[in-house]
């Protein structure tokens, strides 16, 4: 005999709870969604690139219908474009150290090196 669990939630509520938060969430989304972007992108830079870098997909899958290039090839051009997106983050990098730099800088807290 299975006795109940008096400390659970009714069946559903969770379920209910997640609709009715994206709900909400996608509610403000649309009528504030723009102006946070621009906010974001203006006041957190760094946390800004974050966010848009997230939304990306993680995985990449290309599919071929017919193709003249052989094994070899297919693992240089797979090669070539790991080290692209590699220099493309590295760049990026660069870039949110060099705004927060002149950040600082600009509020007399430090000065603006490059490097």
């Amino acid at each position: 005999m299975k006795l109940p669990n008096r400390g659970s939630k009714p069946a559903g509520v969770r379920n209910r709870l997640s609709k009715k938060l994206l709900e909400d969430m996608l509610a403000d989304w649309e009528e504030h969604g723009l102006a946070a972007i621009r906010i974001m992108r203006k006041h957190d830079t760094s946390g800004y690139v974050r966010v848009m870098v997230s939304t990306l997909p993680k995985e990449l899958t290309i599919e071929a219908v017919h193709s003249d290039l052989d094994d070899e090839q297919i693992d240089q051009l797979i090669e070539s474009m790991k080290q692209r997106l590699l220099d493309k983050r590295a760049a990026e990098a660069k870039q949110i150290e060099t705004t927060k730099q002149i950040e600082m800088a600009s509020n007399g807290r430090g000065i603006v090196r490059e490097h």
